[in-house]
């Protein structure tokens, strides 16, 4: 088998989530059965240093493709901002060294009980001692009868171990973790060991049974269509690829995603807190791997939009350049400079995602002075901090407008946008000033390949904590770990004074939430939905008072509160000097109404719901290289594909494809799924307690009754029922070959010429189905082909 050696910091391409912390102050379950039980103490251990074998953990550069969250803030006692770890230098080698975190923590102990997947136990929402996922929690095809429906869902709470001691534990490189293959996604799940035990185990955050949980977790949260099934793995505290100023990593040629789980583990979380906490990291990865599959798939010579602006309709097949460089210095801005990577887009999508979330908008935001008096935490104790209103002009929504933080971080740089901002201008959006973005960051950040996750995760997570419930972080016993709805918080040594310090990390969903409602999401008593100017203000000390807190207007739901100021000019004064008068204004009601079931149908539109083949994805087979930063490729694999699609029925078995110079053909049959899982909102999820007393909770049903699914589109082919497949080999692709629709009429496993149909096969219109993606679009290693349609045929088209 021959491999083709690549360096990573060419050949890997990735995107990042990266932690943000801020440090408050100085201070000294599983889901169903008890994973973390404790017995004794064990000498202290430092977490995010890998025992056995050390290498150090590489990141690919940030010119090749993607990034991650940034660390955008760890401050003082929450009152002195730093500068923000910059999430991707430009040329890093290593990642940074990794802090020691030492603490006193207790052996985890597994347990015994094993998974009966053969019966039901106890009640119809338990599957062995697995949470079971609902009939509410997938979609199913109305045609389908019940038994289809009990034999789908049987499929989806499935486990490919009947006893948690049959989940191996590998080692790789001196790493030791466990392993777990979900029956369902076919995706590996890999807990990756943190410490060595005295007695010489191996601790793990989640252990078997909460591998399990995780697998079966994703299955119930993570919106996903069949590209689910070209993931090859989810990777949990892998600190030789991910390091602590990531929460997540997503490497696409790979088809890998990495979990640093730090933040959770030695915390006395039980399962469902550690999973409740790393979800949304989950979900965030989940999405660039959706986006990679989908509106990043493109191929060369294809049209491209003259701006981002420009209209493209559902059936024009265009592309946009998007200027992703998170590095670009001011320094650069000067030069006009578009080093860095420029990506290419599916027009549609991109277009439409602009404006759905108003990123077109070129209006600053507006907050009255009631408004920001309500949040000033210099109204309280805190008299390190200057009061709000004379801070609240650095605030990013008064210093830039949503199109111009779009052309910042999407357009090539424009020195004039720029020119009152020094690099590291702090832009806050905490009230108390500890969260802010620099220009690096905010590079990053709206970057169009960061925001369809994070904008994704705004719309369609689901959190497993209440937002309304009381935050107990306050009231919390001194260096007990907390987590809520907002985020967590936690505690760590500073190895130079002794003295135990608490970190908040804000959560994914909260974090991106709070730059479109201001809020206090690191005060440590934050709960309660977002003020939106729609009820009085329930605080002793502002009785009856009605507050807004919207100052942005990127969010497809009701955002009918926000509101923006400009100036009118009233001439000259009598002192001689210009006047102006303050007016505040309303965007439009098509600009602010209920968008939610259109931006659905745009992610539904990408995906190619209800196309015959919607993509085809290519064969990946790979390994860590010897050098430090390379992989190995097996470039006989790479050139290999299979095909997913929705079909109105099974009356198909599967595709075949012919061989050039009438050599025959090659087949491959069809793995077909009853149900959809890819899922959008009606409104803004207030988040629910999955579980009570071995029972769905009342809010978890009302969370399911808020998803958005095919059927309520006014797009009618949006909302017909499919069945979804994917082809169960991979086949080879040759320039000019033809794709057929296979029926094999008499069960012979033969292919005839009259059991051969392509009049049915439908392709996306406003992309192609292609094996190109974004981050290989220029590797000769890969031979790129499309799907076109031509004359009532389907062929193979080289493209590259």
């Amino acid at each position: 088998m021959k491999f083709q050696k690549k360096k990573w910091s060419k050949f890997v391409k990735f995107s990042m989530l990266v932690a943000s912390t801020t440090v408050l102050s100085a201070t000294a379950c599983n889901l169903l059965s008890p994973e973390n039980d404790k017995d004794k103490k064990e000498s202290p251990i430092i977490i995010n240093k890998n025992p056995g074998k050390t290498q150090p953990s590489v990141l690919p550069p940030a010119s090749e493709k993607y990034g991650s969250r940034p660390n955008e803030g760890e401050n003082s006692n929450g009152s002195q901002n730093k500068e923000p770890t910059k999430p991707i230098p430009k040329n890093p080698n290593t990642s940074p060294t990794k802090p020691k975190q030492q603490m006193t923590p207790d052996k985890p102990k597994e347990p015994s009980k094993p998974i009966n997947t053969n019966k039901q136990v106890e009640n119809k929402f338990m599957f062995g001692n697995i949470l079971k996922i609902q009939p509410n929690e997938v979609y199913f095809a109305k045609n389908l009868s019940q038994l289809e429906k009990d034999q789908a869902l049987a499929a989806y709470n499935k486990t490919s171990v009947m006893d948690i001691n049959e989940i191996p534990e590998k080692n790789d490189r001196g790493q030791w973790y466990l392993e777990y293959r979900d029956p369902f996604t076919n995706i590996l799940f890999r807990d990756y060991s943190y410490h060595t035990n005295e007695d010489g185990s191996h601790r793990y955050m989640l252990g078997r049974h909460g591998l399990i949980d995780l697998a079966q977790e994703f299955k119930r949260k993570v919106p996903f269509g069949p590209e689910v099934f070209d993931l090859e793995a989810i990777n949990v505290n892998n600190f030789n690829v991910i390091d602590e100023k990531a929460n997540g990593l997503y490497i696409p040629n790979i088809k890998n995603i990495y979990i640093n789980g730090s933040a959770f583990a030695e915390k006395n979380f039980n399962s469902y807190q550690i999973i409740g906490g790393i979800m949304p990291t989950l979900f965030h990865e989940y999405m660039h791997h959706w986006s990679n599959s989908y509106p990043e798939a493109v191929e060369n010579g294809i049209q491209v939009s003259k701006s981002i602006a420009e209209p493209t309709s559902e059936n024009q097949k265009r592309v946009t350049k998007i200027y992703y460089n998170p590095g670009l210095q001011l320094s650069d801005s000067s030069t006009n400079q578009t080093s860095g990577l420029v990506q290419s887009w599916d027009s549609y999508f991109a277009n439409n995602f602009y404006k759905l979330l108003n990123y077109d908008v070129n209006q600053y935001g507006y907050l009255s002075e009631d408004d920001i008096a309500i949040f000033d935490p210099s109204r309280g104790l805190n008299f390190n901090i200057p009061p709000l209103e004379d801070e609240i002009n650095n605030f990013l929504f008064k210093r830039l407008t949503p199109k111009k933080i779009w052309e910042i971080a999407n357009n090539k740089p424009r020195p004039q946008e720029l020119s009152r901002f020094e690099e590291n201008t702090p832009l806050y959006y905490s009230p108390d000033r500890a969260f802010s973005l620099s220009l690096g960051n905010l590079r990053y950040v709206y970057s169009l390949t960061e925001l369809l996750p994070r904008e994704y995760t705004k719309y369609a997570y689901e959190s497993y904590f209440q937002i309304d419930d009381e935050n107990p972080t306050a009231k919390a016993a001194p260096g007990q770990a907390t987590i809520t709805w907002f985020g967590t918080t936690y505690y760590r040594n500073d190895p130079n004074t002794g003295k135990v310090y608490s970190v908040f990390s804000p959560s994914a969903n909260a974090e991106d939430w709070s730059k479109v409602y201001l809020n206090n999401f690191d005060s440590k008593s934050r709960s309660g939905m977002f003020l939106r100017g729609d009820r009085p203000f329930d605080e002793e000390n502002f009785p009856g008072l009605i507050v807004n807190s919207t100052i942005m207007p990127n969010s497809v739901f009701d955002i009918s509160s926000y509101r923006y100021e400009n100036d009118k000019y009233l001439g000259i004064n009598f002192w001689g000097q210009p006047s102006y008068e303050l007016r505040v204004h309303t965007l439009p009601p098509e600009k602010t109404q209920n968008r939610s079931q259109e931006f659905y149908d745009l992610f539904l539109n990408a995906m190619g719901y209800g196309k015959t083949i919607n993509q085809i994805f290519y064969q990946s087979s790979w390994k860590w290289g010897q050098n430090k930063g390379s992989v190995d490729v097996d470039e006989s694999k790479a050139n290999k594909v299979k095909f997913t699609g929705f079909l109105p029925d099974k009356k198909y078995d599967g595709i075949v494809v012919t061989k050039p110079n009438g050599g025959g053909f090659e087949k491959t049959y069809f793995n077909y799924y009853d149900t959809f899982s890819f899922f959008g909102h009606k409104e803004l999820d207030g988040g629910a307690t999955l579980i009570k007393d071995e029972k769905i909770t009342d809010r978890r049903q009302k969370q399911l009754e808020n998803r958005i699914y095919p059927g309520t589109s006014s797009n009618g082919e949006l909302n017909k029922d499919y069945v979804s497949y994917i082809t169960k080999d991979y086949v080879n692709l040759y320039d000019n070959s033809q794709v057929f629709l296979w029926e094999d009429k008499n069960k012979d496993n033969q292919v005839q010429p009259d059991e051969l149909n392509s009049s049915d096969i439908s392709l996306p219109e406003n992309r192609s189905v292609t094996n190109s993606r974004g981050w290989n679009i220029d590797e000769k290693v890969f031979r790129k082909y499309a799907l076109k349609s031509e004359n009532g045929k389907v062929l193979v088209k080289r493209v590259n």
